[in-house]
């Protein structure tokens, strides 16, 4: 990665499996590559791999499956062996082809240096793709149609003419959660961070657009003619470099459907329009956000016509760094409660503080502006523990699990010294808390408990149980499958 934009905390982790569950494809114990698996994979399957450099591209070849890495991207990744991108979509995949917890590298082809999409609408979660050149889309090229989804993910120091991180041409794709930094279009350079063209629809949320360059229109995102922007909420397009214009973002054509809003421009440059430029009759209505310099940081050419709206503030949004990223707000920070005020742009409660937002929001309930803002944030809380097995610095906490990977179900065996109130956590491979059950009362000593996990998407968690009264904590990971 690039810096320190931390916004997927990744996890170096150690994982003992049992083969009971049918449908797992290991790698490298059953398949000596990636794509040998896929190739060997039906329906539903799950395609587990082990922590390493896999020198290889892939194709999902229309399969409904997931393949998913043991250890998280910061321990598992797959490198392009030549001019091929890293992972390729093309055959018709859906929401059912999944790919998470792998770094994607190496890849070079004229569309889509690190993942090749056409006509499809797969799911990539937990990954970093970084270090992949291209023509189109040097991280990501989208086209024909294909609504893929980007979650969690880092789209980091990639390299295009067109979309040096992400190129959508005749497509949605949608990226939640993510950061699309350091990247770089050149010659002609259009779109630094994301380039979308041929009537793509961009959705972009709770996410991070910083550090990105261009040689012609839109340092950040360029949306151009017969474009949307739509669901543009609780982003940060910060410190993004046009040598031309829209230093942020350059509109140029796009009328965007749905209000910007809740969202922090700031520190971006281009000679004109250093945070934003409206031309060739785009069109752009933006509220509840902080914009340096203002209306004045934003050029509308002549046709063109930008709405400003309510909630509108030009103050430092005094970033600082923090566990999760560079883009935390700080005390004082004037984007504290100061979003949206309907209470379907609140920030998430905490369940132990009820009247105010769950870390790291801030502040009351109120959306905070900028990418920790709002429901589609979650709960972010980095990972709690490294390492599994009792807090060595704690008590003797005991928490173990039969069996690993899990279906429906976590058996768990727990046990505290003495008596008292506990607390159960379940953190996804980014660190958001995905569920947190009413604490409850152990015995001294060791108890069984049955916890189901239906509700949760495939992929890599980890369980923290934490005592009252006691110091420190037991944590365990698992791989959840179908």
């Amino acid at each position: 990665m690039l810096g320190r934009h931390r916004v997927l905390p990744l996890l170096a982790l150690c994982w003992l499996f049992t083969d009971a569950l049918a449908g797992v494809l290991h790698v490298p114990g059953d398949y000596p590559t990636i794509q040998a698996a896929i190739l060997n994979a039906y329906y539903g399957d799950t395609v587990l791999v082990a922590p390493g450099t896999y020198v290889e591209s892939i194709n999902f070849l229309s399969k409904a499956i997931t393949v998913l890495s043991e250890a998280g991207a910061a321990e598992t990744s797959i490198q392009s062996p030549g001019s091929t991108p890293v992972a390729t979509f093309a055959n018709g995949e859906t929401s059912s082809s999944l790919l998470e917890g792998f770094t994607l590298s190496g890849g070079s082809y004229q569309y889509g240096g690190g993942v090749y999409c056409s006509a499809a609408s797969p799911v990539i979660r937990s990954c970093v793709i970084t270090g992949n050149t291209a023509d189109y889309g040097g991280g990501l090229y989208a086209q024909n149609g294909s609504s893929i989804v980007l979650e969690q993910c880092a789209v980091e120091g990639n390299e295009a003419k067109w979309g040096g991180g992400v190129c959508a041409w005749a497509a949605s794709p949608r990226l939640l959660n993510c950061s699309v930094s350091g990247n770089t279009a050149s010659s002609p350079g259009i779109g630094g961070g994301i380039y979308a063209s041929e009537a793509s629809v961009l959705t972009i949320a709770n996410s991070l657009i910083s550090s990105n360059s261009s040689s012609s229109t839109g340092g950040g995102i360029c949306v151009s003619v017969g474009c949307d922007l739509t669901v543009p909420l609780n982003n940060v397009i910060a410190f993004n470099h046009s040598a031309t214009k829209g230093g942020g973002i350059g509109f140029a054509g796009a009328a965007v459907s749905e209000v910007l809003q809740n969202s922090i421009l700031w520190g971006n440059d281009a000679p004109i329009g250093p945070q934003a430029s409206l031309d060739f009759s785009a069109s752009v209505s933006i509220a509840y956000s902080d914009v340096q310099g203002g209306s004045s940081g934003v050029y509308v050419a002549s046709g063109s016509s930008l709405s400003w709206l309510e909630g509108m503030i030009d103050e430092d949004p005094l970033f600082e760094s923090g566990s999760l990223s560079d883009y935390h707000l700080g005390p004082g920070s004037p984007c504290i409660d100061s979003g949206n005020p309907s209470p379907d742009h609140n920030d998430p409660e905490d369940p132990w503080n009820p009247g105010y937002a769950h870390w790291p929001a801030l502040g009351a309930l109120r959306n905070d502006m900028g990418i920790y803002g709002g429901g589609g944030a979650g709960v972010w809380t980095g990972i709690p523990g490294a390492d599994e097995g009792p807090d060595p610095d704690g008590p003797a906490i005991l928490i173990e699990l039969a069996g690993n990977p899990v279906s429906e179900a976590l058996e768990l065996r727990l046990g505290v010294p003495v008596a008292c109130q506990v607390e159960l956590s379940i953190f996804d491979v980014a660190g958001r808390l995905v569920l947190h059950p009413a604490p409850f009362q152990l015995p001294g000593g060791e108890s069984g408990l049955r916890f189901g996990i239906v509700e949760l998407p495939v992929g890599l968690y980890m369980v923290r149980l934490e005592a009252a009264g006691l110091q420190g904590a037991g944590s365990l990971r698992f791989v959840r499958l179908r």
